[in-house]
């Protein structure tokens, strides 16, 4: 039943071994999970933020890893959403914010306060309102400045979104703190999401990217994106670059890039 819901319901599917191993797996991380924390198992990577027109580091973005005695390193990817599910990403995602506050707030005196720090955040953290506080508490703990906090949302939160989703988001944006929608690209709405609510930042996704030096489609939409952007009054962020590439027609100097190296 679930494996047709997944797929989209209005269907049938048969049994099979692997759907019980699927459930078996993911029976055995939710488990794990749960004590993660507690075990000292979750730690952070930073991936950096460069610009192009200053030639230098801006910030950087928070990514979450879990290496389990059990399972070994469990992709972020099997994991979050296994988070998302039974609520375990509310105390995760409390516990990343205020640790990357703390790290980000001592990078950033390292670099005279010019440092941003950008943190995806789960729907689910946005269900009850709590957001906000946890926002305050990590803030004012870590002296992190609102302003170089960067919320990444994803059309997960968006789609779904009712009065009480716009009224978080504009009391985030109230506190100085830059919204950036996620993923941009791969949406079938994003235009619409971008007029309704309060973003910074425009964030291209990386399937647009990865080609950017070879596939003229892909310059004309990040040029595109960010022609749109600039009359939004949005900065843009273009992620998945693994190489330099040079600065042609296709790179203006005002996009910044999101490395995939830590």
């Amino acid at each position: 039943m679930y494996h047709v819901k997944a797929e989209g319901r209005n269907n049938f599917a048969f049994y099979t071994p692997e759907m019980n191993n699927e459930i078996t797996d993911r029976l055995e991380v939710e488990d794990q999970l749960r004590g993660a924390l507690e075990r000292d198992e979750i730690y952070l990577n930073f991936q950096p933020i460069y610009s192009f027109k200053e030639q230098q580091l801006l910030g950087a973005e928070v990514l979450v890893r879990w290496d389990n005695q059990q399972l070994g390193m469990v992709p972020p990817d099997v994991f979050i959403p296994v988070a998302e599910q039974t609520g375990l990403i509310v105390p995760l995602g409390e516990w990343i914010l205020t640790r990357a506050c703390h790290q980000a707030k001592r990078w950033s005196e390292q670099l005279n306060g010019e440092f941003t720090l950008g943190i995806n955040v789960s729907p689910r953290q946005f269900k009850d309102g709590h957001i906000v506080q946890v926002l305050h508490q990590a803030l004012e703990q870590s002296g992190f400045p609102a302003h170089q906090l960067v919320l990444e949302i994803t059309e997960g939160l968006l789609i779904k979104h009712d009065a009480s989703t716009k009224t978080v988001l504009q009391q985030i944006k109230d506190m100085g703190i830059c919204l950036s929608m996620d993923d941009f690209g791969t949406g079938y709405s994003s235009l619409s999401y971008l007029k309704q609510f309060p973003f910074d930042v425009l964030k291209i996704d990386r399937s647009f990217v990865r080609d950017l030096a070879s596939d003229p489609s892909d310059q004309k939409l990040i040029l595109a994106s960010i022609a749109m952007a600039k009359g939004l009054g949005l900065k843009v962020v273009a992620e998945g670059w693994k190489t330099p590439i040079s600065m042609t027609s296709c790179t203006p100097p005002d996009v910044m890039r999101c490395r995939d190296t830590c």
